[in-house]
């Protein structure tokens, strides 16, 4: 019977994603100024899960006992996760 370590998503996880999120909203902000509403929140989604993809990259390499189920278990609540913090920022009007 196969097993799969569940791999907890820690609080300060979710402030460091949280800070993450609001960092690069004000740098989409900043840079694609004239963009769209649409536009910046594509290219935020992109640079986040960027981000999300390559910590979780690090998470799995430096745990060589992580089970790939419970990485994908994770990188699934994260991005769940991840969409509600950048969802919460679009912005209305545009």
């Amino acid at each position: 019977m196969p097993t799969t370590l569940e791999v907890k998503f820690p609080p300060h996880l979710r402030e460091r994603l949280d800070e993450a999120v609001s960092r690069l909203r004000a740098k989409v902000d900043a840079v694609y100024v004239e963009a769209t509403e649409a536009e910046k929140m594509a290219d935020l989604h992109y640079f986040v899960h960027e981000l999300v993809d390559h910590e979780l990259s690090e998470l799995s390499d430096g745990d060589t006992a992580l089970e790939h189920g419970a990485l994908l278990d994770l990188r699934e609540r994260v991005a769940r996760h991840v969409h509600r913090l950048i969802e919460s920022t679009r912005r209305t009007g545009d």
